[in-house]
């Protein structure tokens, strides 16, 4: 599991940004199918780091549980109602500007209220844009 080989690069975002991908599935799905798979894989010979390879599926539940997303993705970061509250008129870019505010804050760790700052100073602009574009000028 990549996370497991890289976990000093294991961050919240990246737990994060897993859960909302896998949804309906969950972690704890996750981890018991890599352990299923890892399990199957037998005699557990140690690895370059002495660690079983089964293990790998514990540590992975560890790390979700710590970050609170064994059982559920994360939360938005925000909300239709903070947009309505920094002046956005509704409309179907709320969506898009609520996918883009959770992937700022997975991969750059921006804090809700950085995103909103950013979103009420573009607000403008920001309904023209496709999701990349937008990602960009929320990340600037």
């Amino acid at each position: 599991m990549w996370l497991y080989e890289h976990r000093e690069d294991a961050t919240e975002g990246k737990f994060h940004a897993l859960a909302r991908q896998l949804k309906p599935l969950t972690m704890r799905m996750l981890s018991y199918a890599t352990e299923v798979d890892l399990r199957s894989r037998g005699p557990y010979s140690e690895d370059a780091k002495g660690v079983r390879r089964p293990e790998i599926a514990d540590w992975f539940r560890e790390q979700s549980r710590h970050f609170d997303v064994l059982d559920h993705p994360p939360g938005d970061v925000v909300h239709g109602t903070d947009l309505l509250r920094i002046g956005l008129k509704p409309g179907p870019a709320f969506g898009l500007v609520v996918r883009v505010a959770n992937q700022l804050h997975d991969d750059l760790g921006l804090s809700r209220e950085t995103i909103l700052e950013r979103t009420a100073n573009k607000k403008d602009e920001l309904l023209e844009l496709d999701l990349l574009s937008l990602y960009d000028a929320l990340a600037e």
